[in-house]
């Protein structure tokens, strides 16, 4: 500003505007040296932290936690982030307040009682939703049309729908119940009823605290040709599981009505018998992620050696680059009251990983000033990639 006030003047004598501008040439060299030694001194942008998503990504991998949507609820668990022109990783808009820090340490809680689990192996159990014998569809199903009744029909073999429903056929009203989380497999046998085209039959999995179903899978249902269907999927307790069919519910419910309720429906359906739900599926126990924490560890060693053992491995992944001096030991200190007292080892190791998770050194991203290492090449390109820490090579 002060550079155009002065050559914006034509009236100014030009001895003065010589050694104005000869003044501001100075003064332009002096800040362009003062800001290259910063540069070099700082390096050229500030240090910025992990999204919310990065950290959820970033903790999952870390711990090999293997279960379904983790990362997703992981990164409900903090605060959004601040939108800078469609981008959440720019250094100079991120926030950190109290807000932040109290969330990390909810969520690093969280993360560890998840990766954590001893005690006995979850029983796998195979059960059954009977649809066609199910009671509560029998007594919904008595209710009118406009009362949301009527819109199935009782076959031999199955129930047969024409609409695409989200409160029917739900695995949860017809006794089912998930009290363990973990895999479940889902078989579903339909087929496709009086159509005179291959219909499409949708399974979908919800849960009343979560905004949105998930679709599961779509199958086509050829002509005459009954099938069964195998879904793989991980529920929590509350997830309930429905099948459900792809129509045009404007012209079905004009036909249903017309016809007095589905009894008397002549229009194209599906046709869902027995769906079956085996789980939880446990290939070993205890899961991969107390093994990585816990299995490789010498028990007859000192809880504190121990403690090393697991910080030494964890913390420089975790970091993203190797430990620097004194680091390993500060994080191991935190164990030493526990280890004191003489509480279990499961119990003992939370306190440092737990701070590792919610430490400047795992938030934010570090590296020198100057070229790029191995460490902080390796960490822009894996964070561009997939989000995530990078792995060994």
């Amino acid at each position: 500003p002060v550079y155009t006030a002065i050559v914006s003047r034509p009236a100014m004598a030009a001895g003065i505007r010589e050694e104005a501008l000869d003044a501001l040439a100075k003064l332009k060299d002096s800040l362009k040296a003062e800001n290259l030694a910063q540069q070099q001194a700082i390096g050229r942008v500030p240090s910025r932290r992990l999204t919310r998503l990065e950290y959820a990504y970033t903790v999952r991998d870390l711990l090999e936690i293997d279960e379904g949507g983790f990362a997703d609820d992981l990164a409900e668990m903090l605060p959004p982030e601040s939108d800078s022109g469609g981008f959440d990783t720019v250094a100079a808009t991120q926030r950190t307040s109290p807000l932040h820090i109290e969330s990390w340490l909810r969520a690093a809680d969280h993360a560890l009682n998840t990766a954590i689990k001893l005690g006995p192996r979850p029983e796998s159990t195979r059960r059954v939703v009977d649809f066609p014998n199910a009671p509560y569809l029998s007594t919904f199903n008595k209710r009118s049309l406009t009362n949301g009744g009527s819109n199935l029909k009782q076959l031999d073999d199955a129930v047969a729908m024409f609409l695409d429903l989200d409160y029917v056929l739900r695995s949860d009203h017809c006794g089912l119940t998930i009290e363990t989380a973990g895999y479940y497999r889902i078989t579903l046998d339909a087929y496709a009823y009086q159509a005179d085209r291959p219909m499409t039959l949708k399974l979908i999995q919800a849960n009343p605290k979560k905004v949105g179903p998930d679709l599961l899978g779509a199958f086509d249902l050829q002509l005459g040709q009954p099938r069964t269907i195998e879904v793989t999927t991980f529920m929590r307790p509350g997830d309930f599981l429905y099948p459900t069919t792809h129509v045009a519910n404007g012209n079905t419910w004009s036909g249903l009505s017309a016809a007095g309720g589905a009894d008397n429906y002549k229009g194209e359906g599906i046709a869902v018998k027995s769906m079956f739900v085996e789980g939880p599926l446990v290939d070993k126990w205890p899961p991969a992620s107390t093994q990585a924490l816990l299995s490789e560890l010498d028990p007859s060693q000192s809880s504190l050696k121990r403690v090393t053992d697991v910080v030494t491995r964890i913390a420089p992944r975790a970091f993203r680059r190797p430990l620097h001096a004194n680091e390993l030991e500060s994080f191991v200190n935190l164990a030493r009251p526990g280890v004191d007292e003489g509480r279990e080892f499961a119990e003992v190791i939370r306190a440092p990983i737990r701070s590792v998770l919610s430490s400047p050194q795992f938030l934010f991203f570090g590296g020198e000033p100057g070229e790029l290492d191995d460490f902080a090449l390796a960490n822009r390109l894996s964070y561009f990639l997939w989000k995530s820490l990078p792995d060994e090579e």
